[in-house]
């Protein structure tokens, strides 16, 4: 008796293999395309940053003079109006000049344009920066203008004026100071200008020269400055 062994036929439905694409969409790789991407382009922004880190490190930006003003100076409502110029001084001693020589009523009123202005009104918002109490000083109130604010004034007319009374008091004997102030001429400057100064050499020996290189603040917007703000106070 023949064994009969069983045969299978093919469902035609049937495809090759044992996972259908259509019933498991993907087994392939992930992309990681633009993950590679975005890290790139942060890779090469932190390289751009670090690059100007680094650049505006080694290459600070300059200060500007009036950055360099408020720095090195106490705080001045005339900052505002600062203009520097570089000058050439001319101050050889033998040469003229419309300051010197002596006394004339000419040259008393020249001197006197360079100083005479009156006090200001300041507010009381200085008076940290100026290191000064609220209250006062030795016992005394701060004297004050119609308007509230300090009474104030600039020391820069302050030395000059006291720099004119030592030119007069050399003077003394030659013209009529009676109707100035009492002379106080034991007041010192305070700014301590180290500019170099070179000296000649020839007929008259060794001489310094006097004609050195600065940087000024322009005079004629500080006098602008106190005039358009004078308060003349005559005291007694």
């Amino acid at each position: 008796m023949a064994s009969k062994t069983p045969t299978f036929q093919k469902d035609p439905d049937e495809t090759e293999g044992f996972i259908i694409d259509e019933w498991m969409p993907s087994l392939r790789k992930p992309n990681y395309g633009w993950h590679n991407r975005c890290a790139l382009c942060l890779f090469a922004l932190s390289g751009l940053f670090l690059g100007l880190s680094v650049w505006v490190h080694f290459h600070p930006k300059s200060a500007s003079d009036q950055q360099c003003l408020e720095r090195l100076n106490v705080a001045s409502p005339v900052h505002d109006v600062f203009e520097y110029e570089d000058v050439q001084f001319d101050n050889a001693f033998w040469k003229p000049s419309p300051y010197k020589g002596k006394p004339t009523p000419d040259l008393e009123s020249k001197w006197k344009e360079l100083w005479y202005y009156g006090s200001f009104g300041l507010p009381d918002t200085y008076l940290a920066h100026l290191n000064k109490s609220a209250n006062g000083t030795d016992g005394n109130a701060w004297a004050r203008t119609k308007s509230g604010d300090l009474l104030a004034g600039l020391e820069v007319f302050h030395n000059l004026h006291c720099l004119n009374l030592i030119r007069q008091y050399t003077h003394r004997f030659e013209y009529d100071y009676s109707d100035d102030p009492a002379f106080h001429g034991d007041e010192e400057l305070v700014l301590a200008d180290v500019t170099p100064f070179l000296h000649t050499t020839g007929s008259r020996g060794i001489q310094p020269d006097f004609d050195s290189q600065h940087r000024c603040p322009k005079y004629d917007r500080i006098i602008q400055w106190a005039k358009e703000r004078q308060i003349m106070v005559e005291h007694p």
